[in-house]
Parts: structure tokens; C-alpha cells; sequence
């Protein structure tokens, strides 16, 4: 037998325009190929939702663990063997996200949750394209701790043109995102990759925080390097981040192929 996993559209957002971007995004998910992303094993039609049924999608399941459960258990951390698997491991993720970005197919939330090592040891990409189907912002070229959901909220009613609302995972968000949740672009899933590569390699998220506030001030105005476990990330790496996380968007990479040359 086949096993699977199924997934359901988002709850928020416009009725007609969540199907009509769950119908477009399964059309170019089943057009994807590329050995990041499970198969898409099967899906209900567009019209069939108004006539009652639920809309789905099923994926192929992969046995393994996230990245999350994978740093928190690994013992080898520091050692050279894990420092190239996790840079290998980004490069084939962006080799996937090269062909779904082509197809402007963005994911905007990659973290350690969504990133699966699979059995073989294989660096997968679960939740591509479901309510992400959209045309990239073109960016102004002059514009200049373990994720979980425990996160003290009772400030998040925003501050000077941000936005503090719990939506999306604060600690791989953009500063671009921080003002603007719709701004979903090629820059956004490089900057999010940024975030799990410093992870994979120090066991902490780069702007970590206690609070959704904390977060934002950090992602917006600090270097990833101001923290004691940023030392364990390798000196040759650290340009390959600092460039990843750049607060300006038209600073980082311009495409996925590009970071993993």
C-alpha cells in the first residue's frame, strides 16, 4: 500500500481566492520534478469544493525527522562531516526551489519544521506551493533557540510600521516581512534558508527571542553574529550566510541556482 499525507487548504484569507490558489498550485505542484518535493499522489477538482466536498491534497509521505528533531538529538554538531552534510543539504533544497521559483512557485515559511531528513539521509521540502501561488514584488535594488509556537504574544499589536501579528514563523522571517506579510518573493524563501543553515550549524536560530517583539527588532536591525553561538559557524561559511541574510532584499542572492553554485 501507498502511504500518504494529506493536506487541507489554510482557514484565513478569501474563500474563492484560497481555492482558486490551491487549484492552480496543485496544477504546477503536479509539474514539479524535482526529488526535494514528495509526489503528489492525488487531489480533488476545483468545482468539486462547491459541491460540498472537501478540498484536499495528498502527498507522498516521508519517513524521517525534521530538521528540528534532528539538531536537537545530534551529538555532531561541530563536527566536519555534519558541517558539509548541512551545506550539501541547502544546495539540493535550492536546487528544487530553483525550478519551483521558475514556475513562481514560492514557499516564504521554509524552517525547521517544514525541512524533513528523509531515511536515506536525503534533505527534503514538505509544504511547497499550497496558498503560495503568487507574482514576486520586484524589489528596489536601493532599498536598504528551536522554533516552536510558545512565544509571548501580548505585544504583538505592532510598533512603527511593523507587524507583530503571530502569523508565518517569526524566527526565519525577513525584515520585508515584518511590514509586509503579502511580500513573497525568491529573497524571502533565500532569507528563510539563511535562518536553517545557521541553525543546522550553531543549534540556535540567528535572531532568536523570547518574545514576537524580541524577534522583530533582531531580524531587523542585528547581525546574525552578535550571539556567543554564532562562533561554531565555520569562518568560510559565514559570508555565504551574511549574504543570505542580508536585511536588504536586493542584497541577497537573486536566485536559488546562484546560492548553490
Amino acid at each position: 500500500f501507498l502511504l500518504a499525507a494529506l493536506q487541507g487548504l489554510p482557514s484565513n484569507g478569501d474563500e474563492l481566492e484560497k481555492l482558486r490558489a490551491f487549484h492552480n498550485a496543485v496544477q504546477i505542484l503536479e509539474s514539479v520534478q524535482h526529488d526535494v518535493f514528495p509526489n503528489v499522489i492525488d487531489s480533488n477538482s476545483f468545482m468539486s469544493r462547491f459541491a460540498g466536498r472537501v478540498a484536499y491534497l495528498v502527498t507522498q509521505l516521508v519517513p524521517g525527522q525534521s530538521i528540528n528533531d534532528f539538531v536537537s538529538s545530534s551529538l555532531g554538531r561541530k563536527t566536519g562531516s555534519h558541517q558539509k552534510w548541512s551545506i550539501e543539504a541547502m544546495a539540493t533544497i535550492c536546487d528544487g526551489l530553483q525550478i519551483a521559483h521558475q514556475m513562481n512557485v514560492f514557499h516564504s515559511d521554509i524552517h525547521g519544521k517544514s525541512l524533513w531528513i528523509d531515511e536515506h539521509g536525503k534533505c527534503r521540502l514538505l509544504d511547497l506551493g499550497i496558498g503560495q501561488l503568487v507574482i514576486p514584488k520586484r524589489h528596489n535594488e536601493d532599498t536598504k533557540g528551536t522554533a516552536n509556537s510558545e512565544l509571548a504574544l501580548s505585544d504583538a499589536e505592532g510598533v512603527d510600521g511593523f507587524d507583530l501579528s503571530p502569523t508565518g514563523t517569526p524566527h526565519i522571517m525577513p525584515p520585508e516581512q515584518w511590514r509586509d506579510r503579502s511580500d513573497i518573493s525568491v529573497a524571502v524563501d533565500i532569507y528563510n534558508l539563511g535562518c536553517v543553515l545557521f541553525y543546522l550549524l550553531s543549534g540556535r536560530y540567528p535572531f532568536a527571542g523570547k518574545s514576537v517583539r524580541e524577534m522583530m527588532q533582531r531580524h531587523v536591525s542585528e547581525s546574525p553574529f552578535d550571539s556567543e553561538e554564532s562562533k561554531r559557524i565555520p569562518a568560510i561559511v559565514r559570508p555565504l550566510i551574511s549574504k543570505m541574510l542580508a536585511k536588504n532584499p536586493g542584497d541577497r542572492y537573486r536566485s536559488a541556482a546562484e546560492l548553490a553554485a
